[in-house]
């Protein structure tokens, strides 16, 4: 009976001083961050889109080679989500290659978009925002694939 109780009031302690199993690490939480980005633009949603971005101060760096002359423009996050319109006509398939999280309080990730004929290699720099994971930079490469 006394073992009984004691192993029941490990089990009680256990439960209550563990962290919850419900609670979000901050790698979970910028999974999640990354993942309205993706689905939102897999499914034509420029309001999940947004829910990744910090609307108000986030930019998209493009850099871009024509006619032998490279440029660099930032395009502000909110205007960017809000291309996201329409579903696109084929599979996009994303992966995360990296995360790095760091003082739980900034992230790089690196993504890797791939759909017919082309990959995508985004980074993303996100912080914590009043708690929230927030994308405030994004960049990316892209590659042409043969088929």
């Amino acid at each position: 009976m006394i073992k009984s109780l004691a192993v029941s009031a490990l089990a009680f302690a256990s439960f209550v001083l563990a962290p919850s199993a419900f609670s979000q690490t901050d790698e979970e939480a910028v999974r999640e961050t990354v993942l309205h980005y993706f689905e939102g633009g897999n499914t034509g949603s420029p309001d999940r889109v947004a829910q990744a971005f910090d609307t108000e101060n986030g930019h998209f760096y493009v850099r871009r080679s024509t006619e032998g002359e490279d440029t660099i423009s930032a395009w502000p996050l909110g205007e960017f989500a809000s291309v996201f319109t329409n579903a696109p006509p084929y599979e996009r398939r994303g992966e995360f290659a990296e995360i790095r999280i760091v003082d739980d309080s900034m992230a790089f990730v690196h993504f890797i978009i791939t759909m017919p004929g082309r990959e995508f290699d985004d980074f993303f720099l996100l912080y914590k925002i009043e708690g929230d994971w927030r994308i405030v930079s994004k960049t990316a490469s892209l590659e042409l694939l043969e088929e």
